[in-house]
């Protein structure tokens, strides 16, 4: 900050310096309602407005040799002290010049959902401030980038980088101190398997659908690796997911994962899962509709109203329900299905649903690792 000489000896009487203290802080109140403008700090540091200890320093200064830049900014002078003319004139400049920021709101999508090898360029929408506005971002991931001018977030990531990602993202402005804003970039990359048609938005990220169940796409092989939700904030972070664990844990279910056919002697066959949600009213009501189908069978379409309780996890909400098998015969052992849930909040409109393709199987199985 620059340094103002003070006063060795009073050089003018305290009442003449309150005199001129008090017409420099009238000067500069009207040429601040001449501009319609507040006046602008005066004083070089981030105090905020002009107040009456930053005139009082360039006061001191006003009649002290200045050696260095005087607050107001004055043209730098070695040998003379400012004038109060000078210091009239600065305190008008900046009062002049004086456009206050406004707020900047930044935002960015709540979730996107892309693959690996899928290119994506996000927008950071930022309005307000003062431009120009500038974008930066921590913790970025190996190959990607964000434009600090335009604020477009590009990367196109690679089959060993699928996981989740929760990127903060700062936008600052123009103005003297800067005003800035923050928002976090929630990101949940996955790879790419054999049964998802997807459709990709380089802006909005990928959605997907389901072959059709005339074309079998689980042909064996690796289990793709299992990615994690990303947790937002609701709405926008609503997601449902169905599980299918016996012993422990919650084994969400991605493509191609088995899910077993429990026989009864007189009821049938029976499947039985776990549904977790985010962002849904708890104890209340809810709208659940349910449908598995294979090749020939429509085996269950229907809608139930469910309560779903807190468990105080991370997806806290949670239900185990079971749906019945048309046909109870050992020909679905190994056959292909789609499996989908819609789940509804009628209290708050909120809707997510999720759908897997799913190979039958009568027998124990083996839980699934527990990634939310």
């Amino acid at each position: 900050m620059p340094v103002s000489r003070p006063l060795e000896e009073e050089s003018v009487p305290r009442a003449s310096l309150l005199l001129l203290l008090v017409l420099v802080l009238q000067t500069g109140a009207a040429a601040s309602r001449a501009q319609d403008v507040p006046i602008c700090r005066g004083d070089c540091d981030a105090s905020g407005g002009v107040e009456e200890d930053d005139l009082a320093l360039a006061l001191t200064a006003l009649f002290s040799p200045a050696s260095e830049e005087v607050c107001p900014a004055l043209p730098p002078t070695a040998e003379e002290p400012p004038s109060a003319a000078d210091l009239l004139a600065a305190v008008a400049q900046r009062a002049a010049g004086c456009e206050p920021s406004a707020p900047i709101e930044v935002t960015a999508p709540p979730i996107l959902r892309s693959f690996s090898g899928v290119a994506i360029a996000v927008p950071i929408a930022a309005t307000g401030g003062t431009p120009p506005l500038s974008y930066s971002a921590e913790g970025l991931p190996e190959g990607a980038a964000l434009d600090p001018e335009s604020g477009v977030f590009s990367w196109n990531p690679s089959p060993e980088q699928a996981a989740r990602y929760s990127i903060p993202v700062s936008v600052s402005d123009g103005a003297n101190p800067p005003v800035s804003a923050t928002t976090t970039l929630n990101l949940r990359i996955t790879p790419l398997d054999s049964c998802s048609i997807p459709t990709c938005d380089p802006a909005l990220g990928c959605t997907t659908t389901l072959p059709p169940l005339s074309e079998p796409c689980c042909t064996g092989g690796a289990a793709e690796p299992r990615v994690a939700e990303v947790v937002a904030d609701c709405p926008g972070g609503a997601v449902v997911m169905i599980g299918r664990n016996v012993s422990s844990g919650f084994g969400r279910l991605q493509n191609c994962d088995s899910l077993r056919l429990i026989a009864f002697t007189q009821a049938g066959v029976t499947i039985r899962i776990h549904l977790a949600a985010r962002c849904f009213t708890t104890g209340q009501i809810l709208l659940l509709k349910s449908r598995l189908e294979t090749r020939d069978t429509l085996h269950t379409d229907r809608e139930d109203t469910i309560v779903m309780q807190p468990t105080g996890v991370g997806f806290s909400q949670r239900i185990n329900i079971s749906l019945p098998v048309r046909d109870a015969t050992m020909e679905l052992e190994g056959q292909e299905a789609n499996l989908s849930v819609l789940l509804e909040d009628p209290f708050t409109g909120t809707i997510a649903s999720e759908s897997v393709r799913v190979i039958l199987r009568h027998g124990a199985l083996t839980d699934i690792p527990d990634v939310f």
